[in-house]
């Protein structure tokens, strides 16, 4: 770390404690407050209506349910937690297919027409039984998206707490663009949220050189001879020119607004600028870094994916124009049926009119003509263009709905076009059409460096032949990629992903002998991309975050906030928790078919096999046991930690999934405080299993509300409270072991999850998601009390018994039709005494998780937003009544108005009398102080 100092924002500090200088180390987090994906973003807006299609897993959602109940469940999921006046379901198509362990999302299909008030709501992730990863993608028109400025939720709070970055710089965050090098020894990635465009290696995939950038690149274009680099950055209105050769950053030009798209022509000497906002494309000359001309009226798409588990998002232009030549551009102009032909010498545009949704183009190695498909329209049809005469010489019906990405091959008498999951030939000159390749979904295709190839840029990477029609080899089946980009000299490619992971896939595109060469991050490692759970030791020395795409965990001293190292985790990894001793952490991965257990004194770790899709974790009051949920086949594991092995069978339960809110949770398991019980929450079958742990048996069964979630013990373990989604209620049921039944139901809020008890179990606290606030029950009468409203949507919650407190972590992650892209992230800090808010503290970053030690003196939230392990101290001290940092004589004049007037704050010795006692014990701390 950077010299300098370093402070913890604290609640409730005692005297003699002071604020140093700062609100956080210098060099703690380069990136700072950025939005993980959305820094000084745009928003997202149209006037008509948005195409929306879901990357959950086929056939999934409504399993063992048919009834309209659950549907509407679903639903409300669906259009990302909004409640929309005139909504309009033109029809539901959910989209996707599970490849081992990867979900491979379709390509966006109609699938819902709404006026939106939010595009991307982080708060309402699908539901999937099988817990498959939720991804949605839009299709927008560009001229109808707003500027702005991203504004963090913490503005005006004063010192926001510390954070410190879960990964190393230079990091490849949010891939944009990949490009080759003329001889195929190196390749560059374009990165939007760090800023930077990396160079690698062809051959070994080392770093030659990180290019710093000043924005947020959404693509990437490279001159023919390598010299030049082009990007559009997205959110500063610019682009950068780079020197590749110098490794420097020589030019920023102004262009119009929401720059997408960049191409450099043949000749090496202007760039193409494509603006989605402003409908403009700007032409620039490369060596003097100036405009020469704009051309308008250009009707821009943007396509939006985002996955709701970590908050990656990817732009890119949605229909791009392609160069024919270094004069001229052709451009499908995919919402005014027609055609473009932008004359870059002239600045100006001519159109043809074409059948419906023209959407990409393909150019002939020679610019003599090009192919354009229609997508989503009614036409199903491929055009043939003659670009010196601007005609359409032949339209072929390709039989089904084509979905975009198109190739030819050099001599532009073959046309690859991708379908749903699929690929076909087309023959340009029979008009004959090929059968459906089974590629899996694509999102490109590419004409590899000798012509013989299509590439598909998606889940399996497949090499398609030109000649045969016939796919020769899948090069990929690692992860769903997005872009792509092929080496003009050797057979090689490289793929990366922006939705399902950060990940750089480098293939060997050589026919029937093409291989997968390497798979990693897309930034030089270590990486530490997507914190979205952690955990804290129970003697609050040790924080250990879980990073999602990088595969990794990241671990910290709390005291320093200084990272140790990382280690691997499996794919998608889920709950983190360190062992009573605090001496190991065991991890769960939601891809993977084992449990990693971490020694966190010597960063090394062992597996433990059991099955896919484990999330929900517990671990025994002696450390002995770790008990893993997976929602695959769903059950229970028990895992003996100090033989490493599995201990008994898998019990079964009823069926549980991933079940939405932030972060796209799993459905709950929790132990009960005497290790004796566990309990899941078998959401689609609406039930709870009780499993006795001693004898690793299920007990019994329960029926419970529309739902169920996630459940809380009562302090004596008498009581379990299970919070019902659908029904908006909390179950009540007696742990009694076979006997264990529902007793009682409480309506709450809207969409309530996570929940605590009070010290004594009088009360509990409930997360009402959609409602931002926290529900009270009386646990006694079996009665909501009221609600607590906190400023955001409540992510986390934990109760501090002996400190009187219930800790919320709260925050949101969204994109708006009323002007803002904004993500926030708070530590709200209820005292059940009074049941208020009696402070907060801002934390710069969207938060997913929140977890604390055993004594209540450290929280740590893992920043999601900001690539971040965010720090709060809440060691309190009780007798800093008025919390001004100091124990002085207006904490006395405080305590004794509340004693004089009998308030249950003054009840010093919770005996749950006021009386003389109360005021001397309060004295003796006074005296004593902190």
């Amino acid at each position: 770390m950077d010299g300098g100092l370093l402070s913890l924002v604290r609640i409730g500090a005692p005297r003699g404690w002071r604020r140093l200088r700062g609100a956080r180390h210098s060099g703690l987090a380069r990136r700072g407050a950025s939005a993980g994906g959305l820094e000084a973003s745009r928003l997202l807006q149209r006037a008509g209506s948005v195409t929306i299609g879901l990357g959950v897993r086929a056939g999934s959602l409504l399993r063992g349910r048919t009834d309209l109940r659950e549907d509407r469940a679903m639903l409300r999921a669906l259009p990302l937690g909004l409640t929309l006046p005139g909504l309009t379901l033109t029809g539901l198509t959910l989209a996707g297919l599970t490849l081992a362990g990867q979900t491979a999302p379709a390509a966006a299909q109609p699938v819902t027409t709404l006026r939106p008030e939010a595009l991307l709501d982080t708060r309402a992730a699908p539901v999937s039984p099988d817990g498959d990863v939720p991804v949605g993608a839009w299709t927008l028109r560009g001229r109808e998206v707003r500027t702005l400025v991203n504004r963090s939720g913490s503005a005006g709070r004063g010192a926001c707490a510390p954070f410190a970055g879960v990964g190393t710089d230079p990091e490849g965050d949010s891939a944009a663009g990949a490009a080759f090098g003329p001889d195929g020894s190196w390749f560059v990635l374009a990165h939007r949220d760090s800023h930077n465009l990396l160079v690698y290696d062809a051959d070994t995939r080392a770093l030659i050189r990180e290019i710093p950038l000043s924005g947020s690149p959404s693509d990437l274009a490279v001159s023919a001879d390598g010299h030049w680099a082009v990007t559009p950055n997205l959110y500063e209105d610019t682009a950068s020119i780079v020197d590749l050769d110098s490794g420097a950053e020589v030019a920023v030009v102004p262009v119009g607004d929401g720059p997408i798209e960049a191409r450099i022509t043949p000749d090496g000497t202007r760039a193409l600028v494509v603006c989605m906002v402003s409908g403009e494309a700007v032409v620039i000359d490369l060596a003097s870094g100036t405009e020469l001309r704009r051309v308008g009226g250009l009707d821009i798409a943007v396509s939006l994916s985002a996955n709701f588990e970590t908050f990656a998002v990817s732009f890119a232009c949605a229909n791009p124009m392609e160069l024919a030549g270094s004069s001229l551009a052709v451009f499908p102009d995919l919402y005014n049926d027609r055609i473009g032909f932008v004359d870059l010498d002239a600045g100006t545009v001519d159109f043809i009119s074409t059948s419906d949704s023209p959407r990409a183009v393909a150019v002939r190695s020679d610019g003599a003509a090009a192919v354009v498909t229609h997508a989503f329209g009614s036409s199903n049809s491929l055009d043939v263009v003659d670009i010196a005469t601007r005609t359409i010489t032949k339209s072929i019906n390709v039989g089904t709905a084509l979905y975009g990405p198109v190739s030819l091959d050099p001599a532009g008498t073959k046309a690859a076009v991708a379908v749903q999951n699929a690929v076909r030939m087309v023959d340009l000159g029979t008009g004959a059409v090929g059968s459906n390749l089974n590629t899996a979904s694509v999102n490109g295709l590419i004409t590899t460096g000798d012509g013989l190839y299509a590439m598909s840029v998606g889940f399996r990477g497949s090499l398609i032949s030109y000649a045969t029609g016939t796919i020769v080899k899948d090069l990929n089946n690692f992860v769903s990629c997005s872009i792509g980009a092929v080496s003009p000299a050797d057979p090689r490619g490289v793929m990366v992903a922006t939705t399902f992971g950060e990940d750089m896939v480098v293939v060997n595109t050589n026919g029937s002998s093409g291989f997968l060469e390497e798979a990693r991050s897309s930034g030089p490692p270590p990486e530490g991309d997507k914190p979205r759970t952690i955990a804290v030791s129970p003697d609050a020395g040790t924080v250990v975050t879980t990073n999602q795409f990088s595969r990794n965990a990241s671990v910290f001293d709390a005291s320093s906030m200084a990272m140790l190292g990382y280690v691997d985790t499996g794919l998608r990894p889920g709950q983190v928790k360190i062992t009573p001793d605090g001496t190991r952490a065991v991890v769960t991965n939601r891809d993977d078919t084992f449990v990693r257990v971490i020694d966190l004194g010597s960063l090394t770790s062992a597996d433990v096999t059991i099955s896919t899709r484990g999330d929900q974790l517990e671990i025994s009051p002696d450390g002995k046991y770790a008990y893993i949920a997976v929602v695959t086949s769903d059950g229970v594991w028990r895992v003996n930690l100090q033989t490493l092995a599995v201990e008994g069978s898998k019990l079964a339960t009823g069926d549980m999934g991933g079940v939405g809110y932030t972060g796209s949770q799993f459905s709950g398991m929790t132990l009960s405080h005497d290790g004796a019980t566990l309990v899941t929450c078998n959401s689609f079958t609406d039930t709870l299993t009780l499993i006795d742990t001693s004898s690793w048996s299920v007990v019994a069964t329960v029926a419970v509300g529309d739902f169920p979630t996630a459940a809380t013990f009562s302090p004596d373990d008498s009581r379990i409270y299970a919070t019902n989604r659908t029904d908006e209620t909390v179950s009540i049921v007696s742990n009694a072991g076979a006997g264990s039944v529902q007793i009682g139901v409480v309506g709450v809020g809207a969409y309530p999850y996570t929940s605590v008890t009070n010290a004594d179990g009088s009360k509990l606290y409930v997360m009402n998601t959609s409602d931002k606030d926290i529900g009270v029950v009386d646990t006694a009468s079996m009665s909501a009390l009221g609600a607590i409203a906190v400023s955001e949507t409540p992510i986390a919650i934990l109760g501090d018994d002996a400190g009187g407190r219930v800790l919320v972590g709260i925050g949101a992650a969204s994109a708006s039709t009323n002007g803002d892209v904004t993500q926030s992230g708070e530590l709200a800090v209820i005292e059940t005494a009074s049941d208020t808010v009696v402070e907060t503290v801002c934390a710069d970053h969207f938060l997913s998780d929140l977890a604390a030690d055993a004594g209540f003196r450290l929280a740590a939230a893992a920043g999601l937003g900001g690539e971040s392990a965010v720090f709060f101290d809440i060691a309190r001290c009780p007798q800093d009544l008025n919390r001004d940092g100091s124990v002085n004589t207006q904490d006395v004049i405080l305590f004794l108005n509340l004693w004089v007037a009998q308030d249950d704050a003054a009840d010093w010795d919770h005996n749950g009398v006021v009386d003389t006692r109360d005021f001397i014990s309060f004295l003796n701390a006074w005296v004593a102080g902190c």
